[in-house]
């Protein structure tokens, strides 16, 4: 179920937005992307087929109209859908636009740039405990983690001077 509402932008301003469940927007992104590639329903049935995962037109319309067979869709599908689509599957579940809403569940309810940054594993929804998060990725991930906090201390420690001397040098010229 799509509820629509609306919410400002940092410059105050009010905008639409729209909270979606993980299946509606599944069966958005589906047809978005599926008609932004030029295939019809049945040209991706015959692509899924040669990737040796068959879905009927059917099945396939079915998901794109939403309801309960795109709330129920199997990770598999969506992998596969988004191999046959060449996209990362990521772009199929999270919406295009950061201001959108994600009812992850009833009572779990994130913007899309917040779902996306999770998904990647970039980022918390919450509360999570961050170091238990972050043991989770990969030994190299980890590491290039730690060397990207290392650059922006660093440049935070090189920007933070530069600001008090310009503020320095303004003060002494007036």
């Amino acid at each position: 179920m799509v509820k629509v509402g609306k919410d400002k932008t940092p410059e105050g301003r009010e905008v639409v937005v729209k909270t979606m469940s993980p299946g509606d927007v599944f069966a958005d992104r589906l047809k978005q992307v599926r008609t932004r590639k030029g295939w019809t329903q049945e040209r991706l049935s015959a692509e899924l087929t040669k990737l040796g995962h068959p879905l009927h037109r059917v099945t396939l319309a079915k998901l794109e109209g939403g309801g309960t067979r795109s709330q129920n869709v199997s990770l598999r599908d969506v992998l596969a859908i988004a191999a046959a689509l060449g996209v990362a599957p990521i772009h199929l579940f999270v919406p295009f636009s950061d201001r959108d809403y994600v009812a992850i569940t009833p009572k779990l309810v994130r913007t899309g740039a917040n779902v996306r940054a999770w998904v990647r594993g970039r980022g918390l929804l919450g509360d999570e405990d961050e170091r238990f998060y972050f043991t989770e990725l990969p030994p190299e991930e980890q590491r290039q983690a730690m060397a990207q906090i290392e650059r922006v201390e660093a440049d935070a420690a090189l920007t933070a001077p530069a600001h008090f001397l310009r503020e320095q040098n303004k003060e002494e010229e007036s």
